[in-house]
């Protein structure tokens, strides 16, 4: 399989996949929390998280994260996995509403009358993160052996 083709593949698993296991760590204690994400074509990942958690103060303390969105195939031949090791940081305002239209989109039932995403518009509320990959490894049983490593440029 060719290197662009496997590129292309990695970026639907990553569009079409909704939830993603978020590992953070404070003081040498790790912690894991699934959280629903949206992504963009450059691998960067987003998420919504409460300013409340331990996942945002970890964060806070060690911008260094990994990720881990997997189909959770039960057959070993139809694994599809990717992982990735990266850098959280906050959004810029340009960035958040744009992140906060794709959320509204990809997940219509976060949006209520009391608690809406559209809430953070126009504000400068940082409880959105994004994650800069630094590694990117790929994973799909049905299409190659083995893990393929997605070099960033």
């Amino acid at each position: 399989m060719e290197h662009e083709e496997i590129i292309q593949r990695a970026k639907n698993f990553l569009a079409t996949q909704r939830i993603a296991s978020l590992a953070t760590a404070k003081d040498n204690f790790p912690w894991i929390v699934d959280l629903f994400y949206v992504s963009d074509e450059s691998y960067n990942l987003y998420f919504l998280i409460s300013k409340n958690s331990k996942t945002w103060s970890n964060i806070e303390e060690n911008k260094n994260i990994a990720v881990t969105i997997d189909a959770h195939a039960g057959d070993a031949s139809r694994q599809k996995n990717i992982q990735i090791k990266g850098i959280a940081k906050t959004l810029t305002k340009e960035e958040l509403e744009s992140v906060i239209d794709s959320f509204e989109v990809v997940f219509p039932d976060l949006v209520d009358e009391t608690d809406s995403v559209s809430d953070f518009k126009g504000s400068n509320d940082d409880r959105f993160i994004k994650i800069i990959p630094e590694n990117i490894f790929f994973r799909d049983s049905e299409a190659f052996e083995g893990r393929h490593e997605i070099v960033l440029s």
